[in-house]
């Protein structure tokens, strides 16, 4: 009877050491499942969040490629409707007679800054209207007299405008602000007449003024401006 009982305790407690295994097992597994979807769930949130970023990125790119586009688009179009009804200063023969003047000079053409249709009605008095085509330089420093200026008149109008550039070339004459090494190329400056085509110019290289006196400084910036009288005369020749 004794060896009965003996073998039924035993037998209960190998179940329960079983029992005791197989929860633990369970309990394992579990935590690895758990643990593998968690971090399954966190690149899973990662990737997504990345690839929100990326989308956002390309979308910001393209959004500013296409607001660069419309303003590149925007730019030409306006500088393609400027000027469109106003004199042109960079096509026509008046570009061309300049371009001739300033061929003659070669090293010794100083302007560099393009007159515009403001200049021309500002410091010259042109009238509006009076003038179809022009072309001319002014001096980047302000210490340099030297300009050339080439205007065609409109119909009609060439006393008009040839009485202006007299004018301006009278006061630049008259001017006691002058700078000494300009005064002779001033007072040497010409008005130019071809027909309907009228300019002014002071041009030429600078003479030596400590060697010479007034007199050969003059006799010296009239042949300088010789130069670009023959040049306006020859083009039409």
């Amino acid at each position: 009877m004794k060896k009965i009982i003996a073998a039924i305790i035993t037998a209960a407690l190998i179940t329960s050491a079983f029992t005791a295994c197989g929860g633990e097992n369970d309990d394992n597994n579990t935590t690895t499942t758990t643990s593998a979807a968690s971090e399954n769930t966190s690149s899973n949130t990662e990737d997504s969040s990345s690839s929100e970023e990326t989308s956002a990125a390309d979308n910001t790119e393209d959004t500013e490629n296409t607001e660069n586009t419309e303003n590149t688009e925007n730019t030409e179009n306006t500088e393609n409707t400027e000027n469109t009804d106003s004199p042109s200063a960079s096509e026509g023969e008046a570009a061309k007679i300049l371009d001739a003047i300033k061929a003659a000079y070669g090293e010794n053409y100083l302007p560099s800054m393009p007159v515009d249709e403001f200049y021309l009605t500002s410091s010259l008095g042109l009238e509006e209207g009076s003038f179809t085509d022009f072309a001319g330089e002014l001096p980047m420093i302000s210490a340099h007299a030297d300009m050339a200026i080439i205007i065609k008149a409109a119909e009609g109008k060439a006393g008009d405008v040839k009485a202006k550039l007299e004018a301006f070339q009278t006061t630049l004459i008259e001017d006691s602000l002058q700078y000494p090494m300009n005064v002779a190329k001033v007072n040497a400056s010409k008005v130019l007449e071809n027909g309907d085509y009228l300019g002014f110019i002071i041009l030429g290289a600078f003479g030596d003024d400590e060697t010479t006196d007034e007199s050969q400084q003059a006799e010296f910036a009239e042949e300088q401006v010789k130069i670009g009288v023959d040049a306006f005369n020859n083009y039409f020749a």
